[in-house]
């Protein structure tokens, strides 16, 4: 089915933290999407606040309480939300503030009319806006779940699992579920998640994050560094269990105190000054060295820098519907083996043959790990990063993604035409 001979058609996205180019300085997963929608006969335009995430900066000086603006033809609508920082009640406040002020009357003018309306959290406050825009125009509604709500948050300890809010926020969610005409998100497992709430019935699309497939070669001279180098990038947060990564390598310097090894964190978050002083405490902390983030343009170079990539994540029951961090892709994109430690339905790396995946929280096995990694020969590394490259260039690419979007879509609009027909 070539979807470009049709009729072209229109889809809103709306999110409280997409990323788009003028205002963040990097594209995100739904930019990435709409710029590749294109070739499938669909317009895109974004909702998003005009606040960054996650330093809460405000993109939208003055008075101004909207701006639209046109990037690789895709239509972005900022929408006025305040500031927050690092403070959790005003981004809270923000969630509201974005939520209400997409609604406003006239806010929307100037966007092409949707054909279709996607609601997308984290927060689904932002999804429920994406809900009410779909009724206003009388048009499909997809709920994107990136994030089971409330799980995430309770799960980063920003929220009581038996407070008020968290029960608002899950029968929020509940709802959206029961009015979407199609539930999407870069979970697999959140099918699961539909059943065991009662919606077995309800239309699901996996569509994961990914990558750009530019053409990407892995460098002919890995495996020649040294000492032998382990990196993880990314937030240093909760979520990331980098006190794990420590150690783990703490233990493999224990076991093979004569291997030439050293461990590289690249990134920022509000848990960086914890890990760094946890990191002085350990014997092997003059191995390790903390950096500052890069821009989007320079992670893969920047990964290329590496010997073997690591990521951990806590075990806990949020991960139970799989997950889909974008520096997994990354990883692969690299070209670089990789340690996984996480207890997810999913594991890209796994599927592509491309590193070593241990159970989340077992520091031991991870160690293990890492020492395998500096024992292996280079061309063995090596043949693990080209495997990882290829899987995630052929399953994991945006236009190949937006291909399938883009059918969901065509597909929705059709039977919603036909339903208007009957009646």
């Amino acid at each position: 089915m070539n979807l470009s001979d049709h009729e072209p058609q229109h889809v809103w996205m709306v999110n409280h933290h997409a990323a788009f180019p003028e205002k963040d300085g990097q594209e995100g997963r739904h930019f990435a999407l709409a710029r590749h929608l294109k070739q499938y006969g669909w317009s895109v335009s974004i909702l998003a606040a005009s606040t960054t995430h996650p330093s809460g900066q405000q993109r939208l000086p003055g008075f101004r309480l909207r701006k639209l603006s046109t990037a690789n033809g895709v239509s972005c609508l900022w929408v006025k939300s305040n500031r927050y920082g690092s403070s959790n009640l005003l981004r809270f406040i923000g969630m509201l503030v974005f939520a209400f002020m997409t609604l406003a009357p006239g806010m929307t003018r100037g966007l092409q009319k949707p054909d279709v309306v996607i609601g997308s959290t984290v927060h689904p406050f932002a999804a429920w806006t994406g809900w009410r825009l779909a009724r206003r125009h009388r048009v499909p509604f997809i709920y994107e779940i990136r994030d089971v709500w409330p799980d995430a948050l309770i799960h980063l300890g920003q929220l009581n699992g038996s407070g008020l809010l968290a029960r608002v926020l899950r029968r929020l969610s509940l709802k959206l579920c029961s009015e979407a005409d199609l539930v999407l998100s870069p979970l697999p497992g959140v099918r699961t998640y539909l059943d065991e709430n009662g919606f077995h019935n309800k239309s699901f699309l996996w569509i994961s994050n990914g990558i750009e497939s530019d053409s990407h070669d892995v460098e002919a001279d890995y495996g020649s560094r040294n000492p032998f180098t382990f990196m993880y990038f990314g937030s240093h947060g909760n979520a990331n269990a980098l006190d794990g990564i420590l150690e783990a390598f703490e233990r493999a310097k224990v076991k093979s105190p004569e291997a030439e090894m050293r461990l590289r964190f690249i990134g920022d978050g509000p848990l960086k000054a914890e890990v760094q002083e946890y990191a002085r405490s350990l014997d092997s902390f003059q191995y390790v060295s903390f950096e500052d983030p890069v821009p989007r343009s320079q992670i893969i170079s920047s990964a290329r820098e590496a010997d073997c990539l690591v990521i951990n994540l806590h075990d806990h029951p949020v991960y139970q519907y799989g997950i889909s961090p974008n520096k997994l892709f990354d990883y692969l994109f690299s070209g670089r083996p990789i340690i996984t430690a996480f207890n997810a339905p999913n594991n890209p790396v796994a599927d592509a043959a491309a590193g070593i995946s241990v159970p989340a929280d077992d520091r031991e096995l991870m160690a293990d790990a890492m020492l395998d990694m500096y024992n292996s020969d280079p061309e063995v590394l090596r043949a693990m990063g080209v495997r990882g490259l290829a899987h995630v260039t052929s399953s994991y690419s945006y236009g190949n993604l937006a291909q399938r979007l883009a059918l969901a879509l065509s597909e929705l609009v059709a039977t919603k035409r036909r339903t208007n027909q009957l009646n």
